[in-house]
């Protein structure tokens, strides 16, 4: 065991004194640049289970970040004592690349890509809740079908309108009373069947009722 640690050991030192005589390892450049860039060949350390990355610096454009992360990779990987000769021989590829928030001129470049994200984000979520809308909108069509409206017709928009509006209601309360069984639940269903029949629909003995679904109680109607 002991003859172990004192082999790790000494790889890690001849590691990092071969590291130390490249040029690289002093060149802290890259913390003040405008573009960066990570390579990558693949390798991961013995200790630590990590892939070996070499960052690339530019102050022209990202491309030319890229470019020198790639270079320093394969200039630099025939150093590392934690890969293997067949490790060795993948070429190095780009893993990441980025603006250096650490750069003044990147900051308002910065704030942009954001404010897009999050404008994107709130796209995204007005998006998921148009079609969750979309899919309630079929099954309020489907059940209200079943009881015999016919679609596009205002009989249908009063029927889809009235389970919609029955549902909101009982997902308004609160949720010790949001059981299919709760008081609140019964009186909004007696509602329902009340103001479906009255509209007068072609199917005459249909019945409609709440159905857990997750956290969420659906109206049926059969």
């Amino acid at each position: 065991m002991q003859k172990l640690i004192l082999i790790l050991a000494s790889l890690i030192l001849v590691g990092c004194t071969a590291a130390d005589r490249h040029p690289y390892y002093k060149d802290f450049n890259y913390r003040s640049a405008k573009y960066l860039a990570r390579a990558s060949f693949g390798s991961t350390t013995l200790l630590t289970n990590k892939t070996i990355t070499y960052v690339g610096y530019s102050n022209l454009n990202m491309e030319n970040a890229q470019k020198e992360a790639l270079r320093i990779c394969e200039e630099l990987k025939t150093l590392s004592t934690f890969a293997s000769d067949l490790q060795k021989q993948q070429p190095c590829k780009i893993t990441e690349a980025w603006l250096n928030s650490r750069h003044p001129e990147n900051q308002e470049e910065l704030k942009k890509i954001a404010e897009q994200k999050q404008k994107e984000s709130q796209q995204a979520k007005i998006i998921s809740e148009q079609r969750k809308l979309e899919n309630e909108y079929g099954r309020y069509i489907t059940q209200c079908e079943y009881i015999g409206f016919k679609k596009n017709t205002d009989k249908m928009g009063e029927c889809v309108l009235k389970l919609y509006q029955t549902e909101a209601s009982i997902a308004a309360s609160n949720s010790q009373k949001r059981a299919a069984d709760s008081a609140d639940t019964l009186t909004n269903l007696v509602i329902l069947n009340e103001s479906l029949k009255l509209m007068n629909p072609p199917r005459k003995n249909f019945n409609c009722q709440a159905r857990p679904f997750g956290i969420y109680t659906n109206v049926y109607c059969n």
